[in-house]
């Protein structure tokens, strides 16, 4: 198990410097040179002015040398500065993370906590009329577009009913400390969270449905029926523990781009999270930001991946790895 932990750890080392190179690369492609924008936002600058900050910056220089220069000061902890915020890129990140974290985990648990029971329940019920609900009800939230659903809950919960702020983070210009703060953040969060859980929640009740339905034919399970094992322990023991597997590919994958940010759901409801950040530094062309966000999420990627990978094994123990 050692060996395999070592040799995925250094495969994700690769694929993530590999990952890197081509997004710094698919980056430097795009419109946005910080020395042209000035240039053009200052009709006297001179050329030889253009000439020096851009040796300043490293931007004359070659691309494999900037991306080296690049690589060479995120490892010594320097992410680069934010052009379009003016302060260091790992000061802006940090609450920004923080946010998109407590949204994503909050509206994960939540999905988790009502999928799992329906999809069981639903599997437990195939064909009965439970089963025709929970899966229409699952269609409809795989199908309706995420900033369609938060314009609806803006509308009604907001404009309408007036129980919920129609966007942001927290009441501006006001400090809340203790219970009061977590209260108006949650507030704030209590839409962009319902979104989000409805958008998950049909994903995992239609795979905690499939993966129920398919381990409770299994051989194992209809010879514990037989032999007298009671009913719950058949299914919670025996079923859903292999139901299990393929949820938690389902489930790492989601946790893996907990830092990536809902950038549909933080854009409609202006939450400040990573993904409204990430959005508004490839507009204005804040590459730093950008690329740090970025290769942080596929970084959570690769690490969910392999935590499932050896959740496999603890779940079945006919998996190994050598």
């Amino acid at each position: 198990m050692f060996r395999y932990v070592v040799r995925r750890t250094l495969l994700a080392v690769f694929v993530l410097s590999l990952v890197s190179f081509v997004s710094f690369g698919l980056m430097s492609l795009m419109p946005g040179d910080p020395v042209e924008e000035m240039r053009m936002s200052n009709p006297e600058m001179r050329p030889e002015d253009v000439v020096r900050l851009k040796a300043l910056h490293g931007l004359d220089k070659p691309f494999p040398v900037r991306y080296a220069n690049w690589l060479s000061d995120v490892v010594q902890g320097d992410l680069g500065y934010s052009r379009t915020y003016k302060v260091p890129v790992t000061h802006l990140l940090g609450d920004r993370l923080l946010n998109t974290a407590v949204l994503s985990l909050s509206a994960l648990v939540l999905s988790l906590l009502i999928a799992l029971p329906v999809g069981v329940l639903s599997a437990l019920r195939n064909g009965g009329r439970f089963d025709y609900v929970s899966n229409l009800l699952a269609f409809g939230g795989q199908s309706v577009p995420p900033f369609w659903l938060g314009i609806m809950f803006i509308m009604v919960f907001s404009e309408h009913l007036g129980l919920f702020p129609a966007g942001g983070t927290q009441t501006l210009g006001q400090e809340h400390t203790g219970f009061a703060g977590l209260a108006d953040r949650a507030k704030y969060m209590a839409l962009p969270v319902l979104v989000f859980t409805v958008s998950q929640m049909a994903v995992y009740v239609r795979y905690t449905r499939g993966a129920m339905i398919e381990a409770l034919r299994q051989d194992h399970v209809r010879t514990a029926r037989a032999k007298g094992v009671p009913e719950w322990r058949v299914v919670f023991a025996h079923a859903f523990r292999n139901a299990l597997i393929p949820l938690v590919t389902v489930v790492a994958l989601a946790l893996g781009g907990v830092f990536g940010g809902a950038i549909i759901t933080e854009q409609v409801f202006a939450y400040q999270g990573v993904g409204k950040l990430v959005y508004e530094s490839i507009l204005a062309g804040d590459h730093n930001v950008a690329m740090v966000a970025f290769n942080i999420t596929i970084g959570m990627v690769l690490l969910m991946n392999l935590l499932a990978d050896l959740c496999y094994a603890a779940l079945d123990p006919r998996i190994t790895y050598a």
